[in-house]
């Protein structure tokens, strides 16, 4: 059923998208153009305007000439409506003040610039929303195939997932499926075919010159269509592996097994998308702000993530992947 509000925004619109997030489809919708939001996806994700879609979201620039302010609503009385206010959108995401208002899966966000806000938080949202509702798991997590096995590559900042990654499928023989976002259903995993942020470092210096990439929105960032580069993609892999993975620069290779328990613990921290993204406010609401079906939720991902870790081999990986030795020690354990 068409809202009001839905009616008045539907006239101001000049600019519509939809993007594949793997397991589902986004309508993008702006009254001016939004590419400094799409560059975060691959042309690969981009979809039919006929497809089917599970989430809209309006993007309304209200520093337009003639804007009519008027029809700017009140925020929403939630979580994110109010920090979006003060320009605080997730985790260590900040912008300028935006209004927030939503009604059912139509966002409509008001405000000057919206390039923080598609994937830093409503991608994360969408796909979280989207598994809770449908028996999927959002987790963060890379994701490659070898040999017909899929690997997640599990590790906080810094630990040397994307080069781990970008590694074994530029030179490893690796089929690349994803390097941020996974929906886990049992040991299916579906991708979410969007760009890899690098930075410029002795891996990434050559790539990014040789394809002049974009910046991203953090300094020093750039980002990379895997579509481009690696010469095997999928979307989707079946998980036999979990690599929890520390950058070695010491030079040593370290692969040993590690408990299921540990792996599991890790993983609610840094991988399950209600903890690595902050939405346990959002997921909350989403519950009809109902503590006990909150809890429930929250016990039905935990009982997902322990069975996709009960049927997978667990290994803490320590090594430089840039060494050739080092790259086929590993590929001889996943492999096995």
């Amino acid at each position: 059923m068409e809202t009001p509000l839905l009616a008045v925004i539907k006239s101001l619109i000049t600019t519509s998208h939809v993007i594949d997030l793997g397991v589902t489809s986004v309508e993008i919708h702006a009254n001016r153009n939004i590419d400094e939001c799409l560059r975060f996806f691959s042309p690969h994700s981009k979809c039919r305007y006929d497809e089917q879609v599970s989430f809209r979201l309006f993007f309304i620039d209200i520093s337009l000439p003639d804007f009519p302010t008027h029809v700017i609503p009140m925020p929403d009385r939630t979580y994110a409506g109010g920090r979006f206010a003060k320009g605080y959108y997730v985790t260590d995401n900040f912008g300028s003040p935006v209004t927030l208002a939503s009604s059912g899966n139509d966002f409509f966000v008001f405000g000057k610039e919206f390039d923080r806000l598609v994937w830093s938080y409503f991608v994360k949202l969408c796909l979280t929303l989207w598994g809770n509702r449908n028996g999927h798991l959002h987790i963060k997590a890379s994701c490659f195939e070898n040999d017909g096995k899929g690997v997640l590559i599990i590790g906080n900042g810094g630990t040397g997932k994307t080069v781990m990654l970008s590694q074994l499928c530029l030179k490893g023989g690796a089929t690349f499926v994803s390097n941020t976002h996974c929906m886990v259903n049992r040991d299916d995993v579906v991708g979410v075919g969007t760009t890899m942020r690098v930075r410029r470092d002795f891996y990434f210096d050559t790539i990014i010159d040789r394809l002049k990439l974009p910046r991203s929105v953090n300094d020093g960032e750039f980002l990379l269509d895997p579509q481009k580069v690696f010469a095997k993609t999928s979307t989707k892999a079946k998980i036999t592996s979990i690599l929890l993975v520390d950058y070695s620069r010491s030079g040593e290779c370290l692969i040993e097994p590690v408990s299921n328990i540990d792996v599991i613990g890790y993983m609610e921290q840094f991988s399950m998308a209600l903890n690595a993204y902050s939405l346990k406010n959002q997921m909350l609401e989403e519950a009809g702000s109902d503590p006990r079906a909150f809890a429930r939720a929250c016990a039905s991902s935990r009982r997902q993530l322990e069975a996709l870790v009960a049927q997978s081999l667990c290994w803490f990986v320590s090594c430089d992947i840039t060494n050739q030795e080092h790259m086929t020690k590993l590929l001889a354990k996943i492999g096995g």
